[in-house]
């Protein structure tokens, strides 16, 4: 996803004052996960201990950054170790569960495909600008079409067994097609933080987390009347910002990791039916309930929705998955859902 998300700073860097039932917590150094900055706020009763709640809020993101990379090898077999084989993998019950959530997903949102891989690899070795590459290209359309049997004819097979008291859970990738998770990793990882949060804060909703700008879990602003977080979804053409609480908020555009040949915008994002990496929409932002699951829905969504080829698409997809949009072209809001309060 595109790294359009950005807080206004007077979100994150508020004077924090709480009464002596509890504490604000929120990190002071940069943590870099997933590629980017990730940052934190958060309001917990002072016997849940807020130092060890921001503490294992940050572990959560670092183990599913982890298994979710498909870059590098990691100490626990992750997405890197299954793309290099069609063996039956021993996999440890996080990535089994977050793998299972990409098939769900899959089987759910149209243009959402966890095996689009080795044609977004390919993409990016065409379109990024290195010595070896001095002159972006188009990919043709026999690169395309070999890449897109790949994705096409795979598929991912999950497997549990009991042993005694314990379950083995293990994955085998059947096909050629590379498993890439970027388009929902963030997100699910945002489910992950949702999941302890609802477990060790106690009655307190006061939170944010931004997990690389393009996608945000918030709970409740507690320190504005109506609760609500200040977000900016664009920067430019045109500047937009929303209010929003209790929502996992997701972002996908193509302007910072877009390249122009010819008057055309290629992006990082796959059609994974036409094998293109041209968008009909500038950016897409998704607005979902903070409820466990959304956040990896609302970061596919986001991506998919780029790619549809009319409003009535998105309010479909509105209707079916209970969540709100905004969509811009050409320097334009051409969509938002009515529910959506823009901040002036």
């Amino acid at each position: 996803m595109n790294k359009l998300f950005k807080l206004l700073p007077l979100v994150v860097a508020v004077s924090l004052t709480a009464c002596e039932q509890y504490e604000y917590a929120e990190n002071n150094q940069p943590l870099l996960l997933f590629g980017t900055t990730v940052s934190f706020r958060m309001r917990v009763e002072k016997s849940y201990n807020g130092g060890k709640t921001l503490s294992d809020i940050v572990n959560t993101l670092k183990r599913i950054d982890e298994l979710a990379d498909a870059t590098k090898q990691r100490e626990k077999a992750n997405v890197w170790d299954l793309n290099r084989t069609n063996d039956k993998t021993k996999i440890n019950g996080d990535l089994y569960n977050l793998l299972e959530r990409a098939n769900e997903l899959k089987e759910s949102v149209k243009y959402f495909n966890p095996f689009l891989g080795s044609l977004s690899n390919k993409w990016k070795t065409s379109l990024q600008l290195s010595e070896e590459n001095p002159h972006p290209a188009v990919l043709s359309n026999e690169e395309i079409e070999e890449e897109l049997a790949k994705t096409n004819g795979t598929s991912l097979n999950l497997t549990s067994e009991q042993e005694t008291y314990q379950y083995t859970y293990y994955a085998q990738r059947e096909g050629e097609g590379l498993i890439d998770l970027g388009a929902i990793a963030k997100g699910y990882a945002l489910d992950e933080c949702l999941m302890y949060l609802n477990n060790h804060t106690g009655d307190s909703e006061d939170y944010l987390i931004n997990a690389g700008k393009s996608s945000i879990l918030l709970g409740e602003n507690l320190q504005r009347k109506d609760k609500s977080f200040i977000v900016e979804v664009s920067e430019k053409n045109p500047r937009v910002l929303i209010n929003a609480s209790n929502s996992f908020v997701s972002t996908s555009g193509v302007s910072e990791q877009g390249v122009e040949i010819d008057g055309t915008i290629y992006s990082h994002i796959v059609n994974p039916e036409t094998g293109s990496v041209v968008s009909n929409y500038d950016q897409i932002t998704v607005v979902a309930p903070n409820v466990i699951g959304c956040g990896a829905l609302s970061d596919a969504l986001s991506t998919s929705l780029m790619m549809v080829a009319s409003d009535e698409e998105i309010i479909a997809a509105e209707a079916q998955f209970g969540v709100m949009v905004i969509a811009i072209k050409d320097g334009k809001i051409v969509y938002k859902s009515d529910g959506l309060t823009l901040s002036n």
